[in-house]
Order: structure tokens, then sequence, then C-alpha cells
């Protein structure tokens, strides 16, 4: 996994063995490792900086988690899929999430509750997912791409 935060200034690079670092790009090294386990993530397959700040990772064991940045700490986890959290998008009023239970997830940001629930939006594993004025789109390992309209 791996991600930009918006300012350029932040890069993070996640891997399923479980390692999460938080790199500084102005001064070029690691910053913070993200602590794992079973309430935060077993291994890093997908990630997204929100437009607040928030690092946003989905997980081998289908959680995803929000990461506290100024504090150096986890600030909420959620179990958003049956299987491993494959595609990570958020915009400011949006998360989505694809899972490889072939799902696709949309939770709100300031709650954490869901939104919407795709189950059949894929005939198997969910790669990938994104935003893009309102839409959201998806590309499946069954050779399809997707798009679900705001509506």
């Amino acid at each position: 996994a791996m991600a930009f935060h918006p300012d350029g200034g932040l890069l993070f690079t996640g891997c399923l063995g479980g390692v999460g670092r938080l790199w500084d790009l102005r001064v070029g090294r690691a910053i913070w490792t993200l602590p794992t386990g079973d309430t935060t993530q077993a291994g890093f397959v997908s990630a997204a900086f929100m437009p607040n700040g928030l690092l946003l990772t989905g997980g081998e064991n289908g959680l995803l988690a929000a990461w506290d940045l100024r504090r150096l700490q986890s600030a909420w986890t959620i179990p958003a899929h049956s299987a491993l959290v494959s595609g990570l998008a958020c915009s400011s009023n949006v998360i989505a999430t694809g899972g490889y239970d072939g799902a696709i997830r949309l939770w709100s940001p300031f709650d954490q509750r869901p939104l919407a629930n795709l189950t059949v939006a894929h005939a198997g594993k969910c790669m990938a997912v994104g935003l893009s004025h309102g839409a959201v789109f998806s590309a499946g390992y069954d050779r399809t791409l997707k798009l679900f309209s705001p509506a």
C-alpha cells in the first residue's frame, strides 16, 4: 500500500507483512511506524489520506482504520469487509472501500456509519475503487469496470 499526503510532504507505505511507515519526504526518513495487531491492521493492503489529514488504511483482516497523524495513534477502526480491503478512496464526504469479498461499501467519514453496501458489485474480488464527482468506480478480478452513479 502507498499513499501521498495532499501537501506532498508525507508518504505512507505499508505491506502485507504488517509494517506500515509514515515518511517525511522533506527530511527523507521514516517518522512513525504504525502499530499492528488484531484491533488495528494485520497487514496493509490499501491506503489513502483524507482531506482533513487522517490516514486511512485497509487491512488483510478486513478492517478499515483511521490514523491521527498529530497524535500518532489510531483514531478509529471498523470491520469493513469479510475479506481483505483491496481498494480505498475518499473525499470530504465519503469513504469508499472495496474488498476481496466482492463488495463495495461507502462510509461516512464523520461518524463511520455505513452509507451504502453494494454487495453484488463484482462476481469475484474487487481490486480497486475510485471516486470522481460523486460517482464510484470499481475494478474487479472479474475483468469488469463498474460505475455507480450518485443517485
